[in-house]
C-alpha cells in the first residue's frame, strides 16, 4: 500500500518545501489536483498547504485523531519502545560468507520444529551440492515482502532494491500485457517508454483501449461507475503519460476519485485548508483556556475570604500528611531499589539497566512499556540486559 501511495505523488507540485516524503509518511494519497491530498482511512481532504509552516503528520493527528492510520501508525511511531542493545533479537547483522545450505536455513519460513538455526542446518544434510539459480534470501524477501523474519535479516537498502526490482519487473509485465491487447501503443511511445499523446483524440483512443482491459471490467463489477474508471485513465495518461504500474494503482485511483466525489459533494468548505483550520483550533483552545482561568479567578476571589480559615487549618494537616507520605515513599523506593525484584511487577527479577542513567529497575516485559526511568524519571534511550 505504501508503494502505491508513493506512486500517486510522482507529480507532486511541492518538491522542496513540503516534500512528498512528508505526505507519504503522514498517510496521505495525492489526488492529482493542485496540492490536494486525501486519507483513505478517515476521508480527510486537505489542500492549499503552506510551505515551511504546515506539518502533515501534526495536521492529520489534530484534525482526525480517531483515524486508524493515526492511531496505529503515527501514534505507535511516537511511543515505540527503546531497544535492548545486547539482545540478539535486535541484531540485524547478516553474515555473507556462510555455506549455501546455511543461507537456505536462514531464509526458511518459521516452524516450531525449526526455531533453532542448528536444527534448520541439520535438515539440509542431504541437500545436493552445486550453485543455486538465485539467492534464497532475495527470493524470500521478493515473494514475501511483509515477512518480519526476512526483513529482520535483510538491511533496509537491500530490501528497497529487491522491492524496486520486483516493481520494475511487474511494470514490464503490465506494459507487455497492454501492448498485446493492441499494437496502437507501440506507435506512440517515446524513447523513455512514456506514451506520446499529441492531442485529445489520441488520448481518447488510448483510454478506450484500456477500458476493455480485464482490470477495468473487474472494477465495473465492483460497482465503480464507468465515468470514474474513465476519468482515472484520462488523468493517468494525460498527467503521467504512462499506464498504471499495477492493477492496485488503478483501484486506488478509483477509490480516491470516488471518495472525493462523495465527501466534497460540490461543497468547497468540505476541503480543509490546514493553515486556516489549525489556526482556528489554536484560537479556540486559547479562548477556552482564558475563559476557564477568568472564571476560576472570580470564583476563588469570592470564596477566598470564607475559605481562608479552613485552608489555614487544612494546610497544617496536609503538610504533616505530605511529610509522612514522602518518608514512606522514599523508604519503599529504597527497599525496592535494594531488592532484586522488578519495581513494577514485583514478581520477576530485574534484568534491564536504563541508558544513560544506568539504573537497574525492571524485568524485560515491564521495560518494553517504559519511556522514562522509574527511579530518576530520566528519558530512556536504550536498555542493556544484565545477567546476574
Amino acid at each position: 500500500m505504501k508503494e502505491v501511495r508513493c506512486r500517486t505523488f510522482s507529480h507532486w507540485p511541492h518538491q522542496k518545501a513540503l516534500s512528498r516524503t512528508q505526505m507519504i509518511s503522514a498517510g496521505f494519497f495525492y489526488c492529482n489536483v493542485g496540492d490536494r491530498v486525501i486519507c483513505l482511512y478517515c476521508n480527510l481532504i486537505c489542500q492549499q498547504w503552506t510551505p515551511d509552516t504546515d506539518d502533515p503528520e501534526k495536521v492529520h493527528q489534530t484534525l482526525s485523531s480517531l483515524c486508524p492510520y493515526v492511531l496505529f501508525i503515527l501514534k505507535t511511531r511516537q511511543t515505540s519502545t527503546a531497544l535492548i542493545l545486547n539482545d540478539s533479537s535486535n541484531n540485524r547483522v547478516l553474515t555473507s560468507n556462510l555455506l549455501r545450505f546455511n543461507e537456505i536455513a536462514q531464509a526458511s519460513a518459521f516452524h516450531r520444529v525449526y526455531v533453532e538455526i542448528s536444527k534448520r542446518q541439520s535438515s539440509f544434510n542431504s541437500w545436493p551440492q552445486g550453485d543455486l539459480p538465485s539467492n534464497p534470501l532475495i527470493e524470500h524477501v521478493r515473494w514475501s515482502p511483509f515477512c518480519l523474519y526476512a526483513k529482520q535479516l535483510c538491511d533496509d537498502e537491500l530490501y528497497r532494491k529487491i522491492q524496486e526490482s520486483k516493481r520494475i519487473h511487474q511494470e514490464r509485465l503490465g506494459t507487455n500485457q497492454i501492448e498485446r491487447n493492441g499494437n496502437f501503443s507501440n506507435d506512440h511511445r517515446m524513447n523513455n517508454s512514456q506514451l506520446m499523446i499529441p492531442d485529445e483524440n489520441t488520448l481518447s483512443q488510448f483510454v478506450a483501449a484500456r477500458l476493455d482491459l480485464p482490470i477495468s471490467q473487474s472494477l465495473l463489477n465492483r460497482n465503480f461507475k464507468l465515468s470514474v474508471i474513465k476519468r482515472c485513465w484520462e488523468d493517468q495518461l494525460r498527467l503521467k503519460q504512462n499506464d498504471f504500474a499495477t492493477d492496485c494503482d488503478l483501484l486506488i485511483a478509483c477509490i480516491i476519485l470516488q471518495k472525493q466525489i462523495n465527501h466534497i459533494n460540490g461543497r468547497q468548505e468540505n476541503i480543509i485548508v490546514p493553515n486556516i483550520k489549525m489556526k482556528m483550533i489554536h484560537e479556540t483552545e486559547q479562548f477556552s483556556s482564558s475563559s476557564f482561568t477568568s472564571t476560576s479567578n472570580e470564583s476563588l476571589s469570592s470564596n477566598s475570604a470564607n475559605a481562608y480559615n479552613i485552608i489555614e487549618s487544612k494546610s497544617t494537616i496536609a503538610m504533616i500528611d505530605n511529610q509522612l507520605k514522602t518518608e514512606t515513599k522514599a523508604s519503599s523506593t529504597m527497599d525496592l531499589a535494594s531488592s532484586n525484584l522488578c519495581i513494577l511487577c514485583l514478581t520477576e527479577d530485574k534484568c534491564l539497566a536504563c541508558i544513560p542513567c544506568g539504573h537497574l529497575a525492571t524485568c524485560v516485559p515491564c521495560g518494553r512499556s517504559l519511556r522514562t526511568c522509574p527511579i530518576c524519571r530520566r528519558e530512556i534511550e536504550a536498555f542493556v540486559r544484565i545477567y546476574i
